[in-house]
């Protein structure tokens, strides 16, 4: 039986003085007027995009944290997109933050999204921006004019979660209809949807190859995409999971969910190999480094947390977030990490400083 393995801070002038230094150790970026809901990374790095609660979709530059477009047109006093209840209260209220940097003109105002973001991502070739709104209408903005070049409406299915594929081509969806929808995004054409061990689908992500996608809600599930197929199910396993992730080898898959735990299983058979334990709320987001060997968890505690993949050792608490952590990534070069949050910030932190030499 896999053994729990914590990360605890330890009295109070440790935890102050953790405190205070991971706050240093973090860019902040203010922009948006709604709960930051998803992010993505462009292929080289050099750009970021966040999706809100606010409907808009925002470019960053990686290096400066200056907002480069504002796709759509933000609406305040946006209330917060319905999401699984993980908790006996509601959120905590979140007061609107200042905009940082430039404040560009907004792009693509036509057409533009009408409800909150579920998922962004970048094109592969990086010159896209790509976007799935939480009622599966689905857009794509040329970064270089900033024109929408392509907007499918949305199709009567509200969204809990959204992935993209690695190359672009696909949307999984899981929504309130108690199923999971693949859609081709160049077309706007559902390929196939799959009824199964769930009531909803809170966390969707894919294989870093696109021929496996893992689900989470009541039961994780790990599903063969060409083929439709559940090859591993973790049915009866583990709660109502909010956060899944599977490493780019493709060997290993972490959940976390409102125990607080994040759960580490093998991909292949579906067997519990390790529980880590330290977030004090439910788990939000996971993410793994490129190079499999780090993971990143984001909490309603507020924090993120660096993992060793391996040990199961905790390497660093940051905080700085005033709310619910919603998303986490890493840097294709690995060496810093981005996430968003409920309080509307988007926070770059040093990732390489933390590593062992």
């Amino acid at each position: 039986m896999a053994m729990p393995r914590r990360c605890w801070l330890a009295g109070s002038a440790l935890l102050a003085a953790a405190a205070a230094s991971a706050k240093e150790d973090a860019t902040v970026w203010n922009g948006h007027v709604g709960e930051v809901t998803c992010l993505a990374i462009s292929p080289d790095g050099r750009q970021a995009a966040s999706g809100s609660a606010d409907k808009t979709v925002q470019l960053w530059d990686s290096d400066t944290g200056q907002s480069l477009a504002v796709y759509g047109q933000p609406e305040l006093d946006v209330e917060q997109t319905p999401l699984p209840s993980s908790s006996a209260g509601p959120d905590s209220p979140v007061e609107e933050s200042p905009s940082g940097g430039a404040t560009p003109d907004s792009a693509g105002e036509e057409d533009a999204p009408e409800t909150p973001i579920a998922a962004v991502a970048f094109s592969t070739d990086g010159r896209s921006v790509l976007a799935a709104t939480d009622e599966l209408s689905l857009s794509r903005w040329d970064i270089a004019t900033g024109r929408l070049v392509s907007s499918h409406p949305g199709h009567g299915i509200f969204l809990y979660s959204a992935a993209f594929s690695p190359d672009r081509r696909l949307v999984l969806a899981g929504g309130d209809d108690h199923a999971l929808h693949l859609w081709n995004f160049a077309t706007d054409r559902e390929l196939r949807y799959w009824y199964g061990d769930f009531d909803y689908v809170a966390a969707v992500a894919f294989s870093a190859d696109g021929t496996k996608a893992v689900t989470g809600g009541g039961t994780p599930e790990i599903w063969d995409v060409p083929a439709g197929t559940v090859p591993v199910s973790l049915h009866g396993k583990t709660e109502v999971t909010l956060a899944a992730a599977l490493s780019p080898d493709g060997l290993t898959l972490v959940t976390g969910g409102v125990e607080d735990k994040i759960k580490v299983w093998d991909a292949r058979t579906g067997e519990l190999l390790a529980v880590w334990e330290g977030h004090s709320e439910p788990v939000r987001a996971l993410a793994f480094s490129p190079d499999s060997r780090w993971v990143l968890s984001g909490s309603e505690d507020h924090t993120v947390r660096l993992w060793n993949a391996a040990t199961g050792e905790c390497l660093k608490v940051w905080t700085g977030h005033t709310d619910h952590v919603r998303a986490v990534a890493f840097f294709p070069d690995g060496r810093r990490a981005l996430s968003a949050s409920d309080d509307q910030t988007l926070r770059v932190w040093d990732v390489a400083s933390v590593l062992p030499p």
